[in-house]
């Protein structure tokens, strides 16, 4: 999924390229933002960025790496989300030893730690432990919508992006072009939804 296809968050869009081109990564980061506007669709293009042989930066979004790491079948990018209701230590233990490994196929391993927010205090430590010492391959993406969750010494160690609710002109057209929904409804469904197309 290139960059141009996440609809409505420019601002993490442009910080995102912005480092793409400056070859300047974070070894992490953290997607904060309410719930379904975009922040796994944008952790992906980026772990497709850091892979796609066609990069220029931004991924090409149709070779296999790029199909792949979307459909969430490249051996280098994780998606590590709660077992339950919550991320256990176990998860992270496995996690950070997996993590010092050299990717299998790509350039970078990427890591995509889904609602980051429901890490038990324990897995939180092992976590912080993993990015005080990060592996020189990996990259962790944090996805959350309560980062004031986090703690504060894992939060001082991400790069922040921060991810908006999406407008509700652009959630309208959305529902219409995507959904088949009439005006009328479109416009109701897109103010229930809270900027959120998850919840539309």
């Amino acid at each position: 999924m290139p960059f141009a296809d996440l609809v409505g968050q420019d601002l993490a869009v442009s910080c995102l390229e912005r480092s793409l081109d400056r070859g300047r990564i974070a070894h992490a980061y953290l997607f904060a933002g309410p719930d379904g506007v975009g922040k796994e669709k944008a952790a992906l293009a980026l772990a497709q960025a850091l892979n796609c042989p066609e990069a220029s930066p931004a991924p090409c979004g149709s070779c296999s790496t790029c199909r792949r790491i979307g459909e969430g079948l490249h051996p280098d990018v994780r998606r590590v989300a709660p077992a339950g209701n919550s991320i256990k230590i176990d998860q992270i233990r496995a996690l950070g030893q997996e993590a010092y490994y050299r990717p299998l196929e790509g350039r970078r391993k990427v890591y995509l730690i889904a609602e980051a927010h429901k890490m038990t205090e324990e897995a939180a430590n092992s976590f912080l432990r993993l990015l005080e010492e990060p592996p020189p391959y990996a990259l962790f993406i944090l996805l959350t919508s309560q980062p004031d969750s986090l703690l504060p010494t894992i939060l001082s160690r991400c790069q922040l992006v921060p991810f908006f609710p999406l407008p509700l002109s652009l959630l309208r057209d959305k529902l219409e072009r995507e959904l088949g929904l009439a005006r009328e409804r479109a416009v109701l469904v897109a103010a229930l939804a809270g900027g959120s197309w998850e919840r539309a």
